[in-house]
This record gives structure tokens, C-alpha cells and sequence, in this order.
């Protein structure tokens, strides 16, 4: 299907936010959840704690250029009621030269962060990774147009199998070398596949570079949501540059698997639907329906991710001991923590979609630089104490955003921002009353017996046990109050 000018109102997505997207979307997504899981649990098992050190080490490189090589530009096309054929000819050859340039820049910056976390593996494994973001750059407006045609499903099932011909390549490369490279090839095939899948599902060919189309309103949208994701980038990996340039690759290992488990309900379910909900919040905008649209995704949302964090906070400990082994034991206690914060992360990603939605770029970085120098100047201050001190500042961070997320937009008329505590109220209690149960009945299981296979699964019945109980009672007592 080609298309030039791209009309949103005539377009599925922009028409109706039908449930058939929204599930494809989430069925690729808890696909690529399965097989992180196991892609967690088989490599982890493979591979030492050192050799996640080194890629967590590289990914605050790569991290940063992922960032830069985007610039805010699909989130910008996204957003865009009528965007023709030579505006999104000119944003594909930006993207993809921008892309370009940022795999020259990692393979600069390899040497120089070997010698910054004293660990000349790093230059290797950047040498490698660098290839993603050509792939990465020259997919970017084939993906957004298949977002805008309506055509999740390629891109969810696209990406369900880019991600397990990437799992399969790291597999296959742990058994043969057991080190670093397994890792590298966890993410550089996928790019190539995603790429691939993206031009041929799409067979669109764009028109040549012209400095007359329209660019100024994207490169205004580009640059502040690209400072406000720099800025994000350095609050949330501080982390890993402060504990792998005082700790060494082992402690930053163990912190980043702890990081990287939490980070799986909220990457895998809340940050993919960012491209769903924003052309759909775009249109609530225009028809009135903000409020109370903001309101409904709210606990929705809620009651997907804080009862699967519950679960982490309760389990994590004996989770991973019997999972991963006991090398690993000491990011048990790294996931209860950080299981604290995500929750609040979770909560607050509302804030960032609607305020995007309303492009109000400025004030969603207003909102974040609180938390965001918490997280910048408390890891600066406490790496030296170790992963655990860090995590409890992470935590912190994420907490003082949402906080400052909900005092701010709840004075700021403009924003039009209705009161989000309440329909996250009930997920988050049944979340808490979850966790409780099983995190006492774990003090027991493991008082009298080591961390085992049959303590993980009475945990994980009863956290169902008691979630599931605690929601269907606070149902009933919604339904009673609405009579």
C-alpha cells in the first residue's frame, strides 16, 4: 500500500481507537514479555554477572545515541494531522542520517568509555552494537506510517519475531563464546529484522530530500522532547555509570538484571502504547473527551502494571534465587527496591502522554527536572555505599516525579488535567494487600527451608490469591457507593 499524502481522519488509527488494536498491540507485547523472560532466565543462567556489567556499561553509551538518533521526530509525525509525502520523505533521510551518525559517534566514544569504567571488553561490544542505528534510523518513518495506517499488527507480531530471532542468536552464541557478544547479538539482530520487516510490509519509497517541505514545526517538537529525553536518559542511567566506575562490572551486573526485571511491565506494556495513545489522546483533545479519556486509560493501566510490581516486591528474593541461581542473590533485595519506585513510574506515565498529546513539551519537563536531579545528584553521592543505596535513590526519584507531576498539573488550568489519584487508587491498594500477604508468607516458607521452586509457586498463588480477592471486594464496594 503506498501512500503520499498521509490523511489521519480517513486513516483507521486516527478514526477510531478500535479494542483490535489496542489487543494486537498488547498480544505482540506480552509476547516479547514471555520471551524476555526467558531470554532473562536462560542468558542469565548462561552468562556471569560480568558480562551484563559490560553491556550495562555499553548501553549508557548506546543508550544516549538511541535517544539523539530519533529526536523526537516519529512522535512528531505521529502528532501531525496532514503530513505529505515530501515532509515524511525529508524525516525519513533525516532520521536515517542522523542514525547514521550516531553509530559513528559510539564507535568514537568506545575507547574513551573503556578507559572512563577501566574495561577494554566495553570497546568490543560498542564496535558491535554500533551497527544498530542505521537499521534503527532508516526504519523509523516505514514504522510510523504502518502506526498511522492502522497496521499494528505487523508492527506487534514484526517486532514478536525480531525478538526471538534475536534471543535465538543469543542463545546460540552463549553456548558457543559464553561472554558479552551473546549480548550484542540480543539486540543488533533484532534491528536488522524490524527493518526489514518494516520495508516490505510498508513498499513505500521516498521522494528525494527538498529543503522547501515543511520542517520547522518538527524540528521545534523534535528539539524539546529530545532535551526532555536526554534528560530522562541521565536521570535513569546514572545509575549504571556511577556503579560501573566505582564498583566494577560484577556489582553493576547484579543491579542491572534487578533494574532490567522491573523494568518489564512497564517497557513491555506502557512504553509500546505510547504510539497507540497519543494520535488517539490527540483526538479526545479535539472532540473534549480529554478529561475523561485520561481518567479511563488511568486505571487501566494501573490495574495491569501494579499488581504485576506487587508481585516483584513480594517474590523477588526467592524469585531470583530459584531462578537465576544464588550467584545472583543479592538482586532480590535490588527488586524489592526498586519495585517501589516502578510503581510510581507506572502511575505517572499518564502525565507523559497526555502532555505530549497537548504538546506541551516544556511543561513535561518541568514537571520531571525535580525528580530528575534527585536521581543525577543522590546516585553521584552514594555510588560509592553500593547497588543497594542506589536503588533506594532511584526509587526516590521516581516517587518525587509523580509527586511533582501531580502537584503541578493539578494547578495548571491549561493542561486541562483531571485528578488522577482516584482511579489509581483501587489497583494500588489491591497491589499493597497483595504484596503484604506474600511477602509474610515468604518470611516463613524461608525461615524454615532455602528458596525453592515449590516457595516461588505457593508465593505466586497466593499474591494471585489475595490480588484477585482484594480487587473483586473493592468492585463490590465501588458498585455499592454508586447506587
Amino acid at each position: 500500500m503506498r501512500l503520499g499524502t498521509i490523511r489521519k481522519p480517513a486513516l483507521k488509527l486516527w478514526s477510531t481507537l478500535s479494542r483490535g488494536q489496542v489487543s494486537r498491540t498488547l498480544y505482540g507485547q506480552w509476547g516479547r514479555y514471555a520471551l524476555q523472560i526467558a531470554s532473562l532466565v536462560v542468558l542469565t543462567r548462561l552468562l556471569p554477572p560480568s558480562a551484563y556489567g559490560i553491556a550495562a556499561m555499553g548501553a549508557t553509551i548506546t543508550g544516549l545515541a538511541t535517544v539523539l538518533s530519533d529526536l523526537g521526530l516519529s512522535l512528531s509525525a505521529l502528532r501531525t494531522v496532514n503530513i505529505s509525502q515530501q515532509e515524511q520523505s525529508n524525516l525519513f533521510w533525516l532520521n536515517g542520517a542522523i542514525g547514521i551518525g550516531a553509530g559513528a559517534l559510539v564507535l568514537c566514544i568506545a575507547p574513551l568509555a573503556a578507559q572512563f569504567y577501566s574495561s577494554p571488553a566495553v570497546v568490543a561490544y560498542l564496535g558491535a552494537v554500533a551497527m544498530i542505528f542505521p537499521a534503527s534510523g532508516f526504519a523509523v518513518q516505514h514504522r510510523v506510517r504502518l502506526q498511522l495506517a492502522g497496521r499494528v499488527g505487523v508492527l506487534a507480531y514484526g517486532d514478536l519475531a525480531a525478538q526471538a530471532s534475536g534471543f535465538a542468536a543469543a542463545v546460540a552464541a552463549a553456548l558457543l563464546e559464553g561472554g558479552v557478544g551473546a549480548l550484542a547479538c540480543a539486540i543488533l539482530i533484532p534491528a536488522y529484522v524490524q527493518l526489514l520487516i518494516a520495508v516490505f510490509s510498508d513498499r513505500w519509497k521516498p521522494s528525494r530530500f527538498n529543503k522547501a517541505g515543511s520542517m520547522a514545526h518538527h524540528l521545534r517538537f523534535g528539539r524539546n522532547s529530545s532535551i526532555l529525553q536526554v534528560l530522562n536518559y541521565i536521570g535513569s542511567n546514572i545509575d549504571t555509570v556511577m556503579l560501573g566506575r566505582l564498583q566494577g562490572t560484577t556489582a553493576t551486573g547484579l543491579y542491572n538484571r534487578a533494574f532490567q526485571l522491573v523494568s518489564l511491565p512497564i517497557q513491555q506494556i506502557a512504553t509500546p502504547l505510547t504510539r497507540v495513545m497519543l494520535p488517539h489522546m490527540a483526538r479526545a483533545i479535539r472532540e473534549g473527551r480529554f478529561p475523561e479519556e485520561v481518567q479511563r486509560i488511568q486505571r487501566r493501566l494501573c490495574w495491569v502494571t501494579l499488581p504485576l510490581l506487587g508481585m516483584l516486591f513480594s517474590c523477588g528474593p526467592t524469585l531470583v534465587s530459584t531462578v537465576f541461581g544464588s550467584r545472583w542473590g543479592q538482586t532480590g533485595s535490588l527488586v524489592q527496591v526498586l519495585a517501589i519506585g516502578g510503581a510510581f513510574q507506572a502511575a505517572g506515565y499518564i502525565y507523559y502522554w497526555g502532555l505530549l498529546a497537548l504538546g506541551r513539551t516544556s511543561l513535561l519537563l518541568l514537571t520531571e527536572l525535580p525528580g530528575r536531579a534527585l536521581a543525577i545528584v543522590g546516585v553521584v553521592s552514594v555510588a560509592p555505599s553500593g547497588p543497594t543505596a542506589v536503588a533506594q535513590v532511584m526509587s526516590m526519584s521516581y516517587i518525587a516525579i509523580w509527586c511533582s507531576s501531580t502537584l503541578v498539573l493539578g494547578r495548571v488550568r491549561s493542561a486541562n488535567f483531571p485528578n488522577l489519584i482516584k482511579p489509581a487508587l483501587a489497583p494500588f491498594i489491591a497491589a499493597v494487600v497483595g504484596a503484604v500477604c506474600t511477602t509474610a508468607l515468604a518470611r516463613v516458607l524461608t525461615f524454615h527451608s532455602e528458596p525453592n521452586l515449590v516457595v516461588v509457586v505457593v508465593q505466586v498463588s497466593t499474591w494471585i490469591t489475595t490480588t484477585a480477592l482484594t480487587a473483586a471486594l473493592l468492585r463490590m464496594l465501588i458498585l455499592i457507593r454508586s447506587r
